[in-house]
């Protein structure tokens, strides 16, 4: 399955296999979970949801400061 992935300002398509997760996507692109925020289709989402091809999925970096 193929899904887009915009990072930043950067979009590009990623292939997954059948029935892979949000953490699988987040492993594939070397990117650590505690760091960011995932929409997927527009909504906030958690590791373990399954993603289905076409999805569109966003990966925010998480910015905390004092």
């Amino acid at each position: 399955m193929e899904v887009s992935v915009k990072i930043r300002r950067e979009e590009k398509s990623v292939i997954l296999d059948e029935g892979s997760t949000i953490n699988d996507l987040l492993k594939k692109l070397g990117i650590n979970r505690e760091t960011v925020l995932i929409r997927r289709n527009g909504k906030l989402c958690i590791e373990e949801e399954v993603l289905n091809d076409r999805d569109s999925v966003e990966i925010i970096p998480a910015i905390s400061g004092g």
